[in-house]
């Protein structure tokens, strides 16, 4: 509601988590995620999963999926209000989204996010095996199960570290009518 009145009404939310594939991590020497992994520790995992098998200039495996999120959530679960509170004022100038925003550049501009690339959607992209980490919801978990043709694992959301804060935050998505 707002100022009294109905908009929405709300059917759903969902939580969110890094899903890794356990045989590319596996395959290239890299330790899984844990609990208390940064997104620093993130990108680091990223480059190193990150390969060009073939040859061809592009990577056949990409370390991570994240850019396809919708980045207003994301920048929320990365600690950073996209609105002031009240709702109308942008806040993206403030430490933490910018140091949020340069972590999505990094991701995008160095070719470690498989987003628009191998496939339509983040779940599609990682049942294909060509995705080490991707953030989804547990919606995928049903289809992960009977899918995946691979070894499979799930972890929070690493926290993002910004003049020696840690931020931490579920991502979730919210559904309604």
């Amino acid at each position: 509601t707002w100022q009294g009145e109905v908009y929405a009404l709300p059917y759903g939310a969902n939580a969110h988590a890094l899903v890794y594939n356990k045989s590319l991590f596996d395959a290239s020497g890299v330790g899984y995620p844990t609990a208390d992994w940064t997104w620093n520790d993130a990108l680091t995992a990223a480059r190193l999963l990150t390969k060009d098998i073939a040859g061809r200039g592009t990577p056949d495996i990409w370390g991570l999926n994240l850019a396809g999120s919708v980045m207003s959530d994301m920048l929320l679960s990365f600690g950073g209000p996209v609105l002031d509170e009240d709702g109308r004022t942008v806040r993206v100038n403030n430490p933490v989204n910018a140091a949020a925003l340069g972590f999505f550049s990094e991701l995008m501009s160095k070719g470690l996010d498989a987003y628009p690339r191998p496939a339509p959607n983040a779940l599609q992209q990682f049942l294909s095996g060509r995705v080490a980490m991707a953030g989804l919801g547990v919606f995928t978990v049903p289809n992960l199960r009977s899918t995946a043709e691979f070894s499979w694992d799930a972890e929070l959301f690493p926290v993002f570290e910004v003049a020696g804060r840690r931020y931490r935050n579920a991502f979730t998505s919210a559904e309604g009518w």
